[in-house]
C-alpha cells in the first residue's frame, strides 16, 4: 500500500529551509517571498499575462528546476530566475549534497553532450529525497 500525500508549495519550501540551513550567506528573497506570498505572486503573474495560475505556477517550478523561462512580465521575474541559478549552483556544490551531485553527473549529459542544468537537476535528487523522508 502507497499513500501519497500532496503538500502545498512543498518543494519550494523545502528548498528554502535547504538554503536557510546550509547555505545562510547566499540571499533568497525572491525564493522567500515565494513561499511566503505564493498567492500575490501568482496573482501578479497571471494580471501580468501568464494565461492562468496553473501556468504561473508551472512556470516558477520550471524555472527553479532550471528551465529558462523569459515570457513573465514583472518587476521581479529576471531576479528571482536568477536567483534559482545561483541557489542551484551553490546548493549543488556543497559538500552535503556530493553524493547527488555524483549520480546526477553519472546518469550522463543530453543528446549533444552538454551537462545542461546538473546543478538544479541534483538540486532537485535532494529536495526528493528529503522530501520522501
Amino acid at each position: 500500500l502507497w499513500i501519497d500525500l500532496d503538500f502545498v508549495n512543498c518543494h519550494p519550501t523545502l528548498y528554502l529551509q535547504l538554503c536557510e540551513k546550509k547555505l545562510p550567506s547566499v540571499p533568497c528573497p525572491h525564493l522567500r517571498r515565494y513561499v511566503e506570498s505564493r498567492d500575490a505572486m501568482l496573482d501578479e503573474m497571471v494580471a501580468a499575462g501568464v494565461p492562468s495560475r496553473a501556468e504561473a505556477k508551472e512556470r516558477v517550478l520550471k524555472a527553479m528546476n532550471g528551465g529558462r523561462v523569459v515570457d513573465v512580465d514583472t518587476s521581479w521575474w529576471e531576479d528571482m530566475s536568477r536567483e534559482f541559478r545561483l541557489l542551484a549552483r551553490e546548493a549543488a556544490k556543497h559538500p552535503d549534497h556530493s553524493a547527488f551531485l555524483k549520480n546526477t553527473k553519472s546518469k550522463g549529459s543530453d543528446s549533444e553532450g552538454c551537462d545542461r542544468n546538473i546543478h538544479a537537476r541534483t538540486v532537485n535528487a535532494v529536495l526528493c529525497f528529503i522530501e520522501n523522508q
